[in-house]
């Protein structure tokens, strides 16, 4: 299902995204921004190419892409815990394969972050091949 076909479920999503977020490596102890602020992402993509994995009508994940003319690129992905290593980001990544192509998309493009070892796998499996490393580093504020 889309987030077009069931906006209503945009506060389970935003529980969702509470646990995966700080989940990631290197993000513990971290949060998104409130409910609200957190929202306005959405608007900026299409809600049709945001896709909601459900069990029953309980949101366990979601996954959606931005679109910019004929390039997608696969935003936050995020899987409740529960459901996690059951399929459900793999539906979802597959969810956005095909609407790329059925939308004409002719580029996808994602970006993980390296110690993510299980979505590193996924898109792997997927076709997703390495095209440069990025190190993001923190420093000391200077005087």
């Amino acid at each position: 299902v889309t987030l077009a076909d069931r906006p209503d479920l945009l506060p389970a999503l935003y529980a969702i995204a509470q646990v995966a977020y700080a989940d990631q490596p290197g993000r513990a102890g971290t949060r998104i921004p409130p409910f609200d602020v957190w929202r306005t992402w959405f608007d900026r993509h299409p809600a049709e190419a945001c896709f909601i994995a459900l069990d029953g009508e309980h949101a366990v994940g979601y996954g959606y892409l931005e679109v910019d003319g004929e390039a997608g690129t696969h935003g936050f992905t995020a899987v409740a815990r529960e459901a996690r290593r059951s399929g459900v980001a793999t539906a979802i990544k597959q969810a956005q394969i095909g609407w790329a192509k059925a939308n004409g998309l002719r580029t996808l493009r994602t970006a993980t972050e390296a110690r993510l070892e299980g979505m590193r796998r996924l898109n792997a499996r997927h076709g997703y091949r390495l095209l440069y490393a990025e190190l993001v580093l923190r420093g000391p504020l200077s005087p």
